[in-house]
């Protein structure tokens, strides 16, 4: 004799596979926000000075980053430079796109004449749109 499987028995047999959905759905944004942000990050790591009129800077794609860590080493991006070959290097990316902006993120233990150095090669260089870069201060 046959069995009869009744309709109750089948629908809780079937598998629900929405919270699966859901989860994976919840993965994938996660990964997506946490490439984002790793990408966003360029130049080299430094400890930005702090100042009530900072904000949150643009980081636009053309943007160069000239950066100035603790020790007085300067970069481009984040290779490192001397004076000479920031300047040289400067020069030729003001040469193929003048309207650049650059943005200077300098060590808030880094010298002054470091600092110096650097906000001169990107003038003498020929840009003009030039950013220092700091961190918003808070609790004021």
């Amino acid at each position: 004799m046959r069995q009869r499987r009744s309709r109750r028995n089948t629908l809780d047999e079937a598998v629900n596979i929405l919270p699966l959905i859901d989860v994976l759905f919840l993965l994938l944004a996660f990964f997506i926000v946490l490439t984002t942000s790793m990408v966003l990050r360029r130049g080299i790591h430094v400890d930005l000075a702090k100042a009530q009129s900072g904000g949150k800077v643009s980081h636009e794609a053309e943007a160069l980053e000239v950066g100035v860590d603790a020790a007085g080493a300067l970069f481009l991006g984040d290779v490192p430079q001397t004076k000479e070959s920031l300047l040289s290097t400067l020069r030729e990316k003001f040469q193929a796109q003048a309207d650049r902006r650059v943005l200077i993120s300098a060590d808030k233990n880094a010298r002054h004449e470091n600092v110096t150095a650097a906000l001169d090669a990107v003038r003498v260089s020929g840009f003009r749109k030039i950013t220092l870069n700091v961190s918003p201060e808070t609790g004021r």
